[in-house]
């Protein structure tokens, strides 16, 4: 049974690829104007540091 809104077009939220193939080529679209493609850059610097940290439980 398909889970979109279109007949011909199944779509199952929780198969990765299912939702990549679904999201490819999306755009932007704000007041009616396409913005841009909806792509994702990378990341220009770690926002987290890993840290350890030795504890005396006694």
């Amino acid at each position: 049974m398909p889970t979109s809104n279109f007949d011909d077009t199944p779509y199952d939220p929780n198969d990765p690829e299912a939702v990549a193939d679904f999201w490819e080529g999306a755009a932007i679209i704000y007041k009616g104007k396409v913005l841009g493609k909806a792509t994702r850059g990378k990341q220009k610097a770690p926002t987290k540091i890993p840290v350890s940290m030795r504890l005396n439980v006694n």
